[in-house]
């Protein structure tokens, strides 16, 4: 229907979009909407939204249509300039919970908090690493990105040895380091060194992790640490 309207249904979809009294539930379903204008009005739209989303489904959303549309279309020009910021971000997410389940596997919290900490922040890792290659599809729609995420979640030695490869010659300069730190296997230690002003902390103490753990973005991490304290307190 919007599609039909033409410009006139972009504006309102851009204002939804925009508007923090849209419901979630509305949210999440602008940004597929959006992406079938297949303009550059449209795609900078979602350029422009993607550093401000406060919401982590629509935050994927944004990423996937701007994929879609840029995979569809890989002429569309687009402002390079905000995804490779969001890159940056992304990265440091990952780095973040990289080094939080670095520290707590060599420091564990009593279970069953612990382990869902550490499945936790696992999950965490991922979802930043996930969005680090859909922001880098979006700047290389013919690179084979997706294809090179992939084959990290693979045990075939070659197919990593490859994508590594492909994602150090598409990789920002200044996170290309601490990203490959994050995807290879390394002993906390070396991680830490390669992540260099991207990681956190060092913590001296439990309560200078946990504290880390309680400042950090994700509600549901910080809910499932303060859950672990009280389990601790008794």
């Amino acid at each position: 229907m919007f599609v039909a309207l033409g410009r006139p249904g972009l504006e309102q979809l851009i204002e939804a979009l925009d508007d923090p009294g849209t419901p979630p539930a509305i949210r999440r379903h602008l940004p597929r909407t959006i992406c079938r204008f297949r303009d550059s009005t449209a795609a900078a739209a979602l350029v422009n939204r993607l550093p401000h989303e406060p919401d982590s489904r629509t935050e994927l959303k944004l990423l996937r249509a701007l994929g879609r549309m840029r995979a569809d279309h890989p002429t569309l020009p687009i402002d390079a300039a905000p995804i490779r910021a969001y890159i940056r971000r992304a990265t440091r997410d990952a780095v973040r919970y990289a080094i939080f389940a670095d520290h707590l596997a060599a420091h564990p919290i009593a279970s069953p908090p612990g382990a869902l900490i550490a499945e936790m922040l696992a999950d965490q890792r991922r979802l930043a690493i996930e969005h680090v290659f859909r922001a880098l599809g979006i700047l290389h729609p013919e690179s084979g990105v997706r294809s090179a995420f992939d084959a990290f979640g693979t045990d075939d030695d070659a197919r990593r040895v490859a994508a590594r490869e492909i994602v150090a010659s598409l990789l920002p300069a200044d996170v290309r380091g601490p990203l490959l730190a994050v995807l290879d296997d390394l002993p906390p230690a070396v991680r830490r060194a390669q992540t260099a002003e991207l990681a956190p902390g060092p913590f001296p103490t439990d309560e200078a992790y946990r504290a880390a753990l309680l400042a950090d973005p994700s509600e549901s991490l910080r809910f499932m640490v303060a859950g672990a304290q009280a389990v601790a307190r008794g």
